[in-house]
Order: structure tokens, then C-alpha cells, then sequence
């Protein structure tokens, strides 16, 4: 059970670190805050899915830093197209594209972010997580179990409320463009 647990609290961390960074590089970039997240609310659950995903193929292998990278690397990669595409065919937008930069792979991800998630995924799973469990499960277990669930509640909560503006929005877009090409025939 509190591996379960654990897994929750990394979800949960990462959903928030990974808003934060990218937030920060945002702002370090077009010099202004965006929540650059599809939640409202300050969390980017790729990140903690992410985070999740790796860590759970990995931790046998946590002790070799080369089966820790290149494995890293091919999940995280994947998990960046799979995402990618994913995104694009059922909402029809691109969340990122990489086809203007040099050694794009499939306009999802390009050789040189690929090894900067390895080099990530490495330090996730052989340091910060380690150091995270400690802190995690210093946490009295119900103490731990209600605030980790109230943080996923707010995530979903907010998943759905997101899926169902960004559906309405398609919506509206597609009667737009539907009614524009009627005045164009007409």
C-alpha cells in the first residue's frame, strides 16, 4: 500500500514541478507568465505520468546510470510522440511542435531534448526519488493518504472541467468554420 502511495505523492510532485518549469521557461523566454499547463489549476499531469511511468520501468535497474539513461531516454521520448499525437488527433491541436528545429524526430521531440529527458529520467530515478521517498514517508500514512487524494481530486476535478471547455470550444470553432464556408458558397 504505501508504494501505492508513493506513487501518488510523485504524480502529484511532478505534476506541480513540472508546471513550475515550465512556467519558468516560459517566462525566461517571451519575458511574461503563461500557464503553459491544459489544467487551470497548477499542475501538468504529463509530468507526474511521466515521472510515474519511468521511474516504475526503471527502479530495478536503479543503480546502473547507463540502463537509468538510455532507458529514460526511449520512454520519455516515446511518451512525448505518444502524447504528441495523441493530443493532436483527438482535440486537433499540436500541444508542441518541434518540426522548425534541427534533428526533429516526427515534429514531437528532437535528438537533443530526447537526451536531456534521459539525463532527467536518470537523476529522477536513481537521486530525486530517493531522496523524495525519505521525505514521503516521514508522513504519518493517513495523513499522507488524505492530502495526496484531496491533490488528485483537485487534479481530476480540473481535468474534466478543462475537457469539457476545450470540447465546447472545438465545438464552437467547427460550427464557425462550418457557417464561414456556407457565406463563402452562398
Amino acid at each position: 500500500m504505501q508504494f501505492l502511495l508513493d506513487l501518488l505523492w510523485y504524480f502529484v510532485i511532478f505534476s506541480f514541478f513540472g508546471w513550475v518549469a515550465s512556467s519558468f521557461r516560459s517566462l525566461l523566454l517571451e519575458k511574461k507568465f503563461s500557464n503553459n499547463g491544459f489544467l487551470t489549476s497548477p499542475f501538468c499531469p504529463m509530468y507526474g505520468f511521466s515521472a510515474v511511468i519511468c521511474y516504475t520501468a526503471l527502479k530495478p535497474f536503479e543503480n546502473s546510470k547507463l540502463i537509468l539513461f538510455i532507458g529514460s531516454t526511449l520512454i520519455l521520448s516515446a511518451l512525448m510522440v505518444v502524447v504528441g499525437v495523441l493530443v493532436e488527433k483527438t482535440l486537433k491541436f499540436k500541444p508542441w511542435d518541434f518540426s522548425s528545429s534541427k534533428f526533429s524526430i516526427g515534429n514531437y521531440i528532437t535528438f537533443p531534448y530526447a537526451l536531456f529527458l534521459g539525463l532527467l529520467g536518470m537523476l529522477l530515478v536513481g537521486l530525486i526519488i530517493p531522496v523524495l521517498r525519505t521525505a514521503v514517508e516521514a508522513i504519518p500514512f493517513w495523513v499522507s493518504l488524505i492530502l495526496v487524494l484531496c491533490f488528485c481530486g483537485i487534479i481530476v476535478i480540473d481535468y474534466v472541467f478543462s475537457m469539457i471547455t476545450t470540447i465546447r470550444l472545438l465545438r464552437r470553432i467547427a460550427k464557425l468554420k462550418n457557417s464561414s464556408e456556407l457565406m463563402d458558397k452562398g
